[in-house]
């Protein structure tokens, strides 16, 4: 058994990534409804073609909080050489 505070600590620091993972996750709709990445956007939008793009923020956002992004064919870059989407 482990002794000392890393049983508590574990636990504690994973709860407290919660909310920022919840704030990332709800980021693109930060500026309300009718709005996507600080872009207005048209009635329908998520409902088609922004639907793929909503995933694929989500992943490559998923992916560089773990240091690596990852593109569509699954190849993980590292960090210092990724490109803006």
């Amino acid at each position: 058994m482990i002794d000392g505070p890393m049983p508590l600590l574990v636990p504690l620091c994973v709860l407290s990534r919660i909310p920022r993972l919840v704030e990332g996750w709800k980021a693109p709709f930060r500026n309300g409804p009718g709005w996507f990445l600080g872009v207005q956007a048209e009635p329908g939008f998520l409902t088609a073609a922004g639907q793929a793009v909503l995933s694929q923020y989500r992943m490559r956002s998923a992916a560089d909080r773990h240091g690596a992004l990852v593109d569509r064919k699954g190849i993980r870059t590292p960090c210092k050489t990724r490109t803006a989407f």
